[in-house]
C-alpha cells in the first residue's frame, strides 16, 4: 500500500513540476498577455507541491520514526535552498524564502506535530490560514522583494536587519509560513486519513470538485485582477481566502483522482512519475536553466514559441531524470558524499 501511495504522489508531483516549469519560465521568456485562466493554472503548482511534501513526510516518518534522520533531512533541504540562492540566483540566503525553505520548515513543524491529536492539527491549520489575511491587513504586503546581491555586500546600508527580515518569513516572502505552512500540515493529515479518504473516495472527489468549480466561478466573476509580483503570474501574492479555497479543493480533487488510478500508475504509467521521484533534482535543474540560459540569452516569445520551448524544457528534464535513475541503479554515484547528494537531489 505504501508503494502504491508513493507512486500516485510522485505522479501528482510530476504534474506540479510541469506547471512549475511553465510558471517560473514565463517571467523571463513569455511576452504576451496573461489571461486569468493561465495565471490560475500557474498558481496551482505550489500548493500541490507543498501538500505533497507533507503527505510524503507522514508516510515515510510513520514507517521509520527516526526523529534525528528527519531532522537531518530537513537541514539538508534547507541547505538545498541556500545552495539555490547562492549559486543560482547569486543572492544572500534567508531573504526571499523560496518554496524549498518552506518545505524544510514544514517538515520540521510536522515532526513536532506528529504525535498530536488530529483535531489539534486541524486547529493549527485553520490558525495558519486565518492569521494570513489579518497580518497582511495590519502590517501591509510588500510586492517588491529586493535581494542583497553577493557581490554588493560591502555597499553601505547592508546590515543584518535589512538582510534578514522576519516579515518576509511570516508575511511577504515568496512563500511565507503563513498561510503556506497549512498546506504542509494538510498533506500530513491527509496521509494520516488515507484509509478513510479511500473508503469515501467518490464523496471526496465530487465534493472537492464542486467546491473547486464554485471557487473558480467566483474568481472569474470578480472584477478585481490580482497584481503580478515582479512579473510572476501566480495569484497568491498575497493569497486570498478565495484562492486558498480554490487551491485546497483542487488538491483534493487531484488527490482523489490519483487514488482512483493507483493500479494504472504502478504498471503502465509508472514512467510518467520520473520527475516526481526526483523532484528536488528537477527543481534545482530548472532554476539553473532559467537563471543562466532563459534569463540571459532568450528574447521574449509569443505563446506558440513559448509552448514549444516549455515542451522541450519538460522533455529535457524527463531525459536527465531518467538518466539519473539509470546512474543510481548502476551505483555510479556511490563515491559522492551522501550530504552532497542529498543537497543536490541526486539520491
Amino acid at each position: 500500500m505504501i508503494k502504491k501511495r508513493l507512486e500516485s504522489i510522485d505522479f501528482l508531483r510530476t504534474i506540479a513540476i510541469i506547471i512549475m516549469l511553465t510558471a517560473n519560465s514565463a517571467p523571463y521568456v513569455l511576452n504576451a498577455t496573461h489571461p486569468l485562466w493561465f495565471r490560475l493554472i500557474c498558481s496551482l503548482a505550489a500548493p500541490l507541491f507543498i501538500f505533497l511534501s507533507g503527505f510524503s513526510f507522514y508516510i515515510s516518518f510513520k514507517k521509520h520514526q527516526n526523529y534525528w534522520l528527519k531532522i537531518k533531512l530537513s537541514i539538508y533541504l534547507l541547505l538545498s535552498a541556500i545552495f539555490v540562492d547562492v549559486f543560482v540566483w547569486r543572492i544572500l540566503p534567508f531573504q526571499t524564502f523560496d518554496v524549498l525553505y518552506l518545505i524544510a520548515f514544514g517538515q520540521a513543524i510536522n515532526i513536532i506535530l506528529f504525535r498530536l491529536k488530529l483535531p489539534v492539527k486541524i486547529f493549527i491549520t485553520l490558525i495558519c490560514i486565518a492569521l494570513s489575511p489579518i497580518l497582511v491587513a495590519n502590517f501591509g504586503y510588500r510586492f517588491s522583494n529586493t535581494d542583497v546581491n553577493l557581490f554588493s555586500l560591502s555597499s553601505s546600508g547592508n546590515n543584518l536587519s535589512s538582510i534578514f527580515q522576519f516579515s518576509r518569513l511570516f508575511i511577504d516572502g515568496w512563500f511565507p509560513l503563513l498561510p503556506w505552512l497549512a498546506f504542509s500540515i494538510i498533506g500530513s493529515v491527509s496521509a494520516e486519513l488515507y484509509d478513510k479518504i479511500s473508503n469515501n473516495i467518490k464523496l471526496v472527489k465530487w465534493l472537492s470538485f464542486s467546491l473547486f468549480a464554485c471557487g473558480v466561478f467566483a474568481l472569474f466573476s470578480q472584477n478585481i485582477i490580482q497584481e503580478e509580483r515582479e512579473d510572476y503570474l501566480e495569484l497568491f501574492y498575497p493569497p486570498t481566502i478565495l484562492f486558498l479555497l480554490i487551491a485546497i479543493t483542487f488538491i483534493f480533487t487531484a488527490y482523489a483522482f490519483s487514488i482512483k488510478i493507483n493500479s494504472l500508475l504502478n504498471s503502465k504509467l509508472k514512467y510518467l512519475s520520473v520527475l516526481g521521484r526526483h523532484s528536488l533534482f528537477t527543481y534545482i535543474l530548472h532554476t539553473f536553466v532559467i537563471s543562466y540560459i532563459f534569463k540571459s540569452y532568450f528574447v521574449p516569445l509569443g505563446y506558440l514559441r513559448f509552448t514549444i520551448l516549455i515542451m522541450a524544457f519538460v522533455s529535457f528534464c524527463f531525459c536527465l531524470t531518467t538518466l539519473l535513475e539509470y546512474i543510481n541503479k548502476k551505483k555510479y554515484l556511490k563515491s559522492i558524499p551522501f550530504i552532497l547528494k542529498a543537497i543536490l537531489g541526486l539520491n
